[in-house]
């Protein structure tokens, strides 16, 4: 009794509350010797990094497995993929106006197979159910509570005739976060080898049915839709205070998040065939929703500083640019009672920063005066027309010249 009970709880432990999100695609092989159809079926789980349990087959502790059922909801197949290895995903934000933190991490495992399946009629429906989502999802009733399930159609002659059937696919990773007040568009690329049409919905998440952690083999559908909080939906996964679109042609995701925290989403791609809906490809996914900062494009320092003398040298200002990402275009002016052209040499009007160059230095050379003007300021403006908010961005440095002031050597003849 207590090894079971010990069993369980290990169990348990090995896949509660870390899930992020998952997806399941295919691509055909072929007909075999025996006259079945080839598949090799590519899983994908993601999961937060510091969570306490692993992947499943990563250790001790259930193994991965995956189920395939026919049009009549009957088990076709039922098998184990070994883990390999987990890669960390890449925390990208395309858009230079905002940096997020770095403190959010996202890990992926891939499980891979091969399997082959009689040609049939009726379409075969892929399912793996796992559970549970971590705790502080915030748009949908318990998460440490709900399983996930994933799914995706093999169509049959029905659908297809004899030709055969590779799944779409999503080029890059999902975006990892979102920044609070900040819209951001991101492209929903696809691989579609078969030339299908390809239409964008957001859609329910599917839940594990009754709340089961890891079935064997998996429950079959019909799958029910997590259970939104009030305020939340599919299409509003982020609040109906964020707006939210996908364009259903292009795939482009918008969403102006107004709301911290973590949101369960779910994209959609339906595979439409000489008029017929053949396959639903479907990501889900848990998107962060942090605090971003905005970036000056970048900052004066100087070297040296202080007073100069009039004539004897000047002062160099570094201008320091926060990336080395595309060109940086700059203008340069100047104020102040001491005089570009007469009390320092003239500045150049703009100063272009190339990509991949991190800075540039302007130099200010002081012009010697024979009269005494007294302490002179100028300043030094660098300002940037910052494309994010339309205004300019203006950094300044500023420096006194001090008169030259000649050394007399007066010479008395001793007495006699």
């Amino acid at each position: 009794l207590v090894a079971c009970i010990f069993s369980a709880l290990f169990t348990f432990n090995s896949f509660a509350s870390h899930i992020v999100g998952g997806e399941v695609s295919y691509d055909t092989v072929g007909v075999d010797g025996n006259g079945d159809m080839v598949y090799n079926l590519r899983f994908e789980l993601f999961r937060d990094c510091d969570a306490a349990a692993s992947f499943p087959g990563d250790g001790a502790g259930a193994a991965f497995h995956f189920t395939i059922f026919d049009a009549a909801n009957n088990v076709v197949l039922n098998e184990e993929i070994p883990f390999t290895n987990s890669t960390e995903l890449p925390l990208v934000y395309d858009d230079p106006c905002v940096e997020p933190p770095d403190d959010v991490c996202i890990e992926s495992a891939v499980y891979e197979t091969t399997v082959a399946l009689p040609i049939i009629p009726g379409d075969y429906l892929i399912a793996y159910q796992v559970g549970y989502w971590s705790g502080d999802y915030v748009n949908f009733i318990d998460p440490a509570q709900i399983g996930m399930t994933i799914t995706s159609t093999i169509p049959g002659t029905n659908s297809v005739g004899n030709v055969a059937n590779n799944s779409p696919r999503f080029q890059d990773y999902p975006q990892i976060v979102f920044c609070l007040d900040n819209e951001l568009t991101i492209p929903n690329d696809m691989i579609e080898e078969d030339g299908d049409s390809l239409a964008f919905k957001l859609c329910d998440p599917f839940m594990a049915p009754n709340g089961q952690l890891n079935p064997d083999p998996e429950l079959a559908p019909p799958y029910d839709p997590i259970p939104w909080e009030t305020g939340f939906s599919a299409n509003f996964p982020f609040e109906n205070g964020s707006p939210t679109t996908i364009d259903a042609v292009t795939g482009d995701f918008s969403v102006t998040p107004s709301m911290l925290g973590k949101f369960v989403a779910r994209i959609c791609v339906e595979e439409w065939r000489d008029g017929v809906l053949i396959n639903t490809h479907s990501r889900t996914f848990g998107y962060n929703i942090v605090e971003c900062e905005s970036e000056p494009a970048f900052e004066i320092n100087v070297l040296g500083g202080g007073d100069i003398i009039e004539g004897c040298g000047g002062v160099s200002f570094i201008i320091e640019r926060n990336d080395t990402i595309g060109d940086l275009p700059l203008i340069v002016e100047s104020s102040g009672d001491a005089v570009m052209g007469f009390n320092y040499t003239d500045l150049p009007d703009t100063v272009f920063i190339p990509e991949g160059v991190s800075n540039d230095t302007i130099e200010v050379n002081t012009i010697y005066q024979s009269e005494e003007e007294g302490e002179l300021t100028g300043t030094v403006y660098v300002l940037y027309l910052n494309p994010c908010t339309g205004n300019l961005d203006t950094a300044s440095t500023t420096f006194n010249i001090q008169d030259y002031i000649e050394i007399c050597l007066l010479y008395t003849s001793p007495s006699p």
